[in-house]
């Protein structure tokens, strides 16, 4: 692979030996821990960072929280348009009901309906 990229103008000398220095490198890592391990070397996990990224963790924690937020205001928001159209429908439960009062009580109110509906 290295000759082929080589071959193709892709790749500097310099950079083919650095790339191949840390291949050599890594190979050697593995024969050493394979020595200890055995076969399980080569399924382990990759070494791990001594330090955890910082900005990347609170950069993840930040996001998570303003997920967190916009997911907590939609329901939020859902609730209030609920009850919001829920005490919609009473008030007009209860004109609807004042206006069948009204209606039997007096012949104007009809009139008056039939006005507003046309």
């Amino acid at each position: 692979a290295l000759m082929a990229a080589q071959q193709r103008g892709a790749m500097s000398p310099a950079t083919a030996r650095r790339l191949a220095a840390l291949i050599v490198a890594d190979a050697e890592q593995l024969q050493e821990r394979a020595a200890d391990h055995g076969v399980t070397a080569f399924v382990g996990r990759a070494l791990q960072r001594e330090r955890p990224n910082e900005r990347f963790l609170q950069s993840t924690i930040r996001n998570l929280a303003s997920a967190n937020r916009r997911k907590d205001e939609r329901a939020m928001w859902a609730a209030w348009e609920a009850e919001q159209q829920q005490q919609q429908s009473e008030r007009q439960q209860d004109r609807r009901h004042r206006e069948g009062g009204r209606q039997e009580s007096t012949g104007r109110s009809r009139h008056r309906r039939s006005r507003s509906s046309s």
